[in-house]
This record gives structure tokens, C-alpha cells and sequence, in this order.
């Protein structure tokens, strides 16, 4: 027992390596995994630490007798713990900040493709959301953000972004406005960014700010109303937008190489 706990990381994957046939880069992604004895098998499913949904599954890996079971849960539980002990690689992290961007410059664009519409060519007579976040912030503010707060500020806009998108895409489907532009792909690709940002959360270990339920204008009774709503909610987000882009691209710019 004494010699497994002072085990290297990739010692113990190649004790485990054999049993699994894995190849090289299956080896690099996963890094934990549980066993289940049934009868003379030995069921073992890998998943991966940072994101379930990659997880590989080996079932029914034969092992010759119960000390090979044994000795390979030992060497799981003490890979386990390893794991959570090894920082993600820093280029893996500079590639999840370029995904981010480009998520969130997918975003601004289409915003602009929608506010190109004709529709939206006269100017906002009043402004009929009060809980958007405000976007106030300026090219001078990129050199003091700190990393945690900003990931919990930008998930926090984005929530409520989403959830009065959510409103208007509701209303416009209800009063079945054909010539205000659809809203269904610009939700679906909010809810993408933000699952991104929650990844990098939780391993930058960055508070989650609880987002207030919104304060939502009454529902449109006219079609002018619509339409006057959906273009103070693009333009509000599309300054999100281009800001956002800006401190994923500084935030990127500070971690290690």
C-alpha cells in the first residue's frame, strides 16, 4: 500500500494502461475512473475529469484473479486523487479562451445580421427593459480586471441576457410577428457560450453571482412594441458582445504560457 501512495501520476497509468488497451492520447485524456466487480468480470468505466460527456467505457475487462482487481481499484483511487491534484495544461486553458471568443464573436455578428433588418431602422422612443445589465465599461477598464470576479460578472449578464431573450422569443412566437427576426438561434448559442463559461468557472473556481429573476416590461400589445423591445435588446447585448470578446482576448493574454 505504502508504495502506491507515493506513486507518480503517469506510474500509475502504465500499471492501468494494459488492462485497458488504451493508446497514448486516450491516456492524456483520461485521468479517472471507477471499477465494478460482476462474477468473474470486472466492469471499468473512464470518464473524464472536466467534462463527464467524453467519458470512454470498457466493460467486461477479464482480470485474472480478485488480487488484480484489488490491486487496480487501489491504483483507480489513487489515480483519482492525482487527478484532482494536477492543474488543466495551460494551452488547454488558452484553448478554451479562444473558444470563448470566437463563441462570443459569433454572438456579436449575429446580433449585427439581425439589426440590419429593415424593421429595426427608426430610433427607440423609450426603453422598456430595466434589468438589462449595464454596459458601461470602457477599453481603459481591460487592464484591471481581475480573473475570478470578471467570469462571475460575465456569467451573471449572460443569464440575464438569456432570460429576456427567452421572454421576447415567447411573445413573438405567441403574437406570431413574422417580420420581427427569429430568436431561436440566438438563445441556443447564449446557452452554449454560457455552458463554456461555467466550465472555465469551475476550474478557475470563480464564484457563481446569483442572477435576480428580471424585471420584464408588460407583454406587448401592439406590434410596434415587438419590435421596439427586440431592437433595445440586441443593441444592448451586441455592446455585451463586443465587450465581452475584448476581456476573454485580455484574460487569455495573462495566463501562463
Amino acid at each position: 500500500m505504502g508504495d502506491i501512495t507515493v506513486m507518480r501520476y503517469q506510474d500509475v497509468w502504465t500499471l492501468i494502461a494494459p488492462h485497458l488497451c488504451l493508446t497514448s492520447p486516450m491516456i492524456e485524456e483520461c485521468v479517472c475512473g471507477r471499477v465494478g466487480v460482476c462474477g468473474d468480470y470486472t466492469r471499468l468505466t473512464i470518464s473524464h475529469p472536466r467534462d463527464p460527456h467524453q467519458g470512454m467505457q470498457a466493460e467486461r475487462v477479464v482480470l485474472g484473479d480478485s488480487s488484480s482487481s484489488l490491486l487496480l481499484s487501489l491504483l483507480l483511487a489513487q489515480l483519482h486523487l492525482l487527478a484532482s491534484a494536477f492543474p488543466a495544461h495551460p494551452r488547454r486553458i488558452q484553448t478554451d479562451f479562444d473558444k470563448l471568443t470566437n463563441q462570443t464573436r459569433h454572438l456579436l455578428k449575429l446580433t449585427q445580421d439581425l439589426l440590419k433588418d429593415p424593421v429595426f431602422a427608426t430610433e427607440i422612443d423609450h426603453h422598456r427593459f430595466k434589468s438589462l445589465p449595464a454596459i458601461s465599461s470602457r477599453v481603459s477598464d481591460l487592464s484591471t480586471l481581475e480573473f475570478k470576479p470578471t467570469l462571475s460578472q460575465l456569467y451573471a449578464d449572460l443569464k440575464s441576457f438569456e432570460h429576456h431573450f427567452e421572454w421576447l422569443n415567447k411573445i413573438t412566437r405567441k403574437q406570431q410577428h413574422s417580420s420581427v427576426p427569429k430568436l431561436t438561434d440566438m438563445i441556443s448559442h447564449i446557452k452554449g457560450l454560457i455552458h463554456s463559461l461555467q466550465r472555465q468557472m469551475t476550474r478557475a473556481e470563480a464564484p457563481r453571482i446569483p442572477v435576480p429573476s428580471p424585471s420584464l416590461p408588460p407583454n406587448p400589445a401592439f406590434h410596434w412594441e415587438v419590435v421596439q423591445s427586440s431592437q433595445e435588446l440586441l443593441q444592448q447585448f451586441r455592446l455585451f458582445c463586443d465587450w465581452a470578446s475584448r476581456v476573454f482576448l485580455t484574460l487569455k493574454s495573462r495566463l501562463p504560457a
